[in-house]
């Protein structure tokens, strides 16, 4: 329409705008004085029954919502056959403008975000959904109000044309089948939405975590230069996770996590739940210390960083006597600085009596947690053999997944969706919510694996260097060779960082020592960073390590790649077998571990009568004991009270004397 036509009262000034209903234009109410939006319904449209039915939905929805972040409708205009949505005129440049500029910066795009979350609170209320949420359809004001716009698509299905960007994608798009309608901007359409299928309020909450990763990143989580390939980044790829900035706080980002989980049931369920973590993330005050708990902190991260809250979720082995064995768990929840009378809460996770951990030496480490700190997958051998047991946070006991017989070194996708594993010679992926496992590629003896951000899977295999292998399968390629010249004969246990482009590992040397080393995926360059194994890498700037049975925490800038203080001693008695410790830590800072064994025992004998008499007073570490052919005698290993290698001492269970066989010690065979 030209400039000055007039539709009954309205005045048309100029064109704000064009889309898949039709256009948008700045016009004058001559009667109320005021400016205001009028959306017009093209002509060629007006007989379109389904456009005609989705223009009178919008005003119907509109009239219903009365909210100050939801742009008001003033009423409908029909003059000479044209049709026109009276609105109100939002001043201010859209999101989708803003953004073009630059990223924004993390408090200004949460106050932004928790007014939109405020607005579909309002729609979902009332049984509606907008599912067409993105940056173009939200305005902010110069004053800093937020309203969001074009509430078109909340009730109906509609044809639309494409833009100029992967952000401006076609606003909808019909399946070959026929069996339903794809509605939305494909760049910010949930999975569901993507295949035709029914929708309810988690679609917006799904373009919601979107939108917000757009503000804080400055690029789109899943556009890409055409429609297929932005459908298929919906379905099947993740945001670059290590795109947004440091400065991004720890639950915002579990927050955008569930927000665009793929799966519908494990989404976020109601949009009013994240507007309060984003108004507990915007209050919280900065931690500080207090001299009481100095020593017993993980380090001060960098400025701006949050800190680190090690939730600990402590898995211990218990009722050995009756040959049960159990997981006790342990949660400290306490922040990175404590308050010495903090409450601890612990519970027991029980194995059955024929089960046991998976821990033999060489195999590597038998539990781990999700990124989102909400699940616990271990291995545990039972009558069946070795297989794997999924343990959720919220469930009161752990379940076998099927597929994972024989599985050992268990470890999470970034999405918290899938559990790659190793069994019969294969490095294998299962989904968490249950399906058949797929296979990666060979893996012979696994000693550690990571899943980076990039769908890159990086593994240690026990006499050789570091590879990786696309998650979706494929050829392994070479990562790291282990040094001869300085006596390495293994790189285990990696930890791909969060950038995708580097990973932590264990360099192990003999005789007896271990270094945490970081490698860069392009160059292959490696850096020594400090002596110590099991690296993992948290996002407030820290990488946990263990040296034999206590685990530590440094300072570690990711960007450098570079140890940027020194390391505090965090917790003592952590089981080691072989060349690992046994422990966890999850993105949120939840830490899983199993407790040393206490190796001191009492010596008795056993008889087949079912007597049972002492052959020593005193607690020892014994050990590997073997019985004479004649069943008369024990000999064992006992340490030294010294140190050194252990004495073999021979014990007559007749006589009730022990005989030391060797001064040098050695395992009895």
């Amino acid at each position: 329409m030209s400039a000055n036509r007039e539709l009954g009262p309205y005045r048309i000034l100029d064109l704000l705008g064009s889309g898949g209903m039709g256009d948008v234009y700045r016009a004058r109410d001559t009667r109320l004085k005021r400016d205001v939006a009028l959306k017009i319904l093209p002509d060629a449209f007006a007989s379109n029954p389904d456009r005609l039915a989705r223009f009178q939905r919008e005003a119907e929805i509109l009239a219903s919502l009365n909210h100050p972040h939801i742009a008001a409708i003033h009423g409908i205009e029909e003059s000479a056959g044209t049709r026109a949505l009276v609105l109100e005129l939002v001043e201010g440049e859209t999101l989708a403008e803003r953004i073009a500029r630059g990223p924004i910066p993390v408090d200004e795009a949460l106050r932004i975000a928790t007014q939109i979350a405020d607005a579909l609170e309002a729609a979902h209320e009332h049984g509606i959904v907008h599912r067409d949420l993105k940056p173009a359809n939200v305005k902010a004001s110069p004053t800093g109000l937020v309203k969001v716009l074009d509430f078109g698509l909340a009730k109906a299905v509609h044809g639309g044309r494409a833009g100029a960007g992967p952000s401006h994608l076609p606003a909808t798009i019909e399946n070959a089948t026929g069996e339903g309608l794809i509605v939305g901007t494909a760049a910010y359409m949930s999975p569901e939405q993507a295949l035709g299928q029914p929708v309810d309020k988690r679609t917006d909450i799904w373009a919601f975590g979107c939108v917000l990763y757009e503000m804080l990143t400055g690029r789109a989580a899943f556009a890409r230069s055409t429609i297929p390939e932005s459908l298929a980044s919906v379905l099947g790829g993740e945001p670059a996770w290590h795109d947004l900035p440091e400065t991004t706080p720890l639950p915002i980002r579990r927050l955008l996590q569930r927000c665009v989980a793929k799966k519908v049931t494990r989404r976020l369920h109601d949009i009013a739940d994240a507007r309060i973590e984003i108004d507990d993330a915007l209050k919280s005050p900065p931690a500080s210390a207090s001299p009481a708990a100095e020593n017993h902190r993980v380090p001060r991260p960098a400025a701006g960083a949050r800190t680190w809250r090690p939730t600990a979720l402590v898995l211990g082995v218990v009722a050995l006597v009756v040959g049960g064995l159990g997981l006790m768990v342990r949660d400290l929840r306490r922040p990175a600085v404590v308050a010495p009378n903090h409450e601890m809460v612990q519970f027991a996770i029980h194995l059955q009596p024929d089960e046991q951990f998976s821990i033999d030496t060489g195999l590597p480490v038998i539990l781990a947690t999700s990124p989102d700190g909400k699940e616990l997958v271990y291995a545990a051998r039972g009558a069946g053999g070795d297989r794997l047991y999924l343990r959720r946070l919220g469930d009161l006991k752990p379940s076998p997944i099927p597929g994972t017989e024989g599985a050992i070194g268990p470890f999470f996708s970034p999405d918290s969706q899938w559990i790659g594993f190793a069994s019969a010679g294969m490095l294998r992926a299962v989904p968490v919510l249950g399906g058949a496992p797929r296979i990666l590629a060979e893996s012979a003896n696994l000693i550690g694996a990571s899943w980076g951000t990039r769908d890159t899977i990086v593994y240690g295999n026990w006499d050789s260097g570091l590879v990786k292998v696309s998650a979706h399968g494929g050829r392994p390629e070479a990562l790291t060779t282990p040094d001869e010249g300085q006596g390495e004969f293994q790189h285990s246990s990696p930890h791909v960082l969060p950038d995708g482009t580097a990973a932590l590992f264990t360099a192990n040397r003999r005789p007896a020592q271990q270094f945490v080393e970081v490698v860069d995926f392009a160059t292959r360059r490696r850096r020594s960073l400090i002596e110590g194994r099991n690296p993992i890498y948290l996002l407030s700037g820290h990488v946990i390590f263990a040296r034999g049975s206590t685990l530590f925490a440094v300072p570690f800038d990711a960007s450098s790649r570079e140890i940027t203080g020194s390391a505090i001693r965090l917790l003592d008695g952590i089981r080691v077998d072989g060349n690992d410790t046994h422990f966890a830590v999850a993105g949120d800072g939840t830490l899983v571990y199993i407790p040393e064994l206490s190796r001191e025992s009492r010596l008795v004998w056993y008889g087949r009568a079912g007597d049972l008499r002492p052959l020593d007073s005193e607690r020892r570490r014994y050990s590997h004991p073997r019985i004479s052919p004649d069943g008369t005698r024990v000999v064992l290993n006992v340490p030294r009270e010294s140190g050194g290698p252990p004495e073999i001492w021979i014990y007559d269970a007749a006589r009730g004397r022990r005989t030391r066989l060797s001064p040098t010690g050695s395992r009895p065979i």
